[in-house]
């Protein structure tokens, strides 16, 4: 990530893993931004899980997973290989395992 001097622009920038940019779309995620949790919270509203029993960390992984925390509430680590429209996709699937339903 880099700050445009003056401008106040935080500007994040994707790289392939030898360093050198890429376009997104062949990217790995380096950071979870609010893209990304407007596409869980889609998710999970529709499944009626309230926004408060999620914990969504802002470092993605590869791979994406969700677990159930001993407080009760799912952690959903976002996938860093994937683009969001498709990973979100296996979300249902991925809260139903967790919930252990």
């Amino acid at each position: 990530m880099f700050r445009n001097q003056g401008s106040g622009v935080l500007l994040i920038v994707y790289q392939r893993q030898g360093g050198s940019p890429c376009p997104r779309s062949t990217a790995m995620l380096e950071v979870v931004t609010l893209k990304e949790i407007d596409a869980i919270f889609a998710v999970t509203d529709a499944l009626g899980i309230h926004r408060e029993m999620l914990v969504i960390p802002l470092g993605p992984a590869s791979p994406g997973r969700v677990r159930r925390l001993p407080s009760g509430k799912l952690e959903i680590i976002v996938d860093a290989a994937r683009p969001i429209e498709e990973w979100v996709k296996e979300l249902p699937k991925l809260i139903t395992a967790a919930q252990g339903t």
